[in-house]
């Protein structure tokens, strides 16, 4: 139901932001519209592949993060002490990432996008294996 939900909803953000490139095409507009639709087509499939087989594709970001969150789960309960150097090597990454970004040690533009990248997914990962913790 959620990736249904989903989907309706990447459907009319995408929707709503036709309508905004016909009245001011930009560049940013039109790869937010593709994000969007590509969401979508990633929910689409998934919910094919589940009506059809049965099981996920894991292609879109809340598959993705709830087959991650159960992997974590099961190291918790499997491998405590490879789960908590996990935990322990996510927050070491953040720090790391968050120093280059902040000393700018960078060597152009594009480094900057990958060194943020790296620090979101790091972000996430250690936002998930809290949650993990908590519950």
């Amino acid at each position: 139901m959620v990736l249904y939900n989903d989907r309706v909803f990447s459907f009319e953000r995408a929707a709503s932001i036709e309508h905004i490139i016909d009245a001011n095409p930009s560049e940013d507009n039109v790869k937010e519209l593709v994000k969007w639709n590509r969401r979508n087509r990633q929910a689409q499939e998934e919910l094919v592949s589940y009506n059809t087989h049965s099981r996920f594709l894991f292609v879109h970001p809340l598959t993705k993060d709830y087959q991650t969150a159960n992997e974590y789960i099961l190291l918790k309960q499997n491998q405590p002490n490879k789960f908590f150097d996990e935990v322990s090597n996510a927050k070491k990454y953040i720090e790391r990432y968050k120093s280059l970004l902040k000393n700018k040690k960078y060597k152009d533009q594009e480094e900057y996008v990958k060194f943020s990248g790296h620090l979101a997914n790091y972000e996430h990962k250690l936002e998930m294996m809290q949650t993990v913790l908590n519950a």
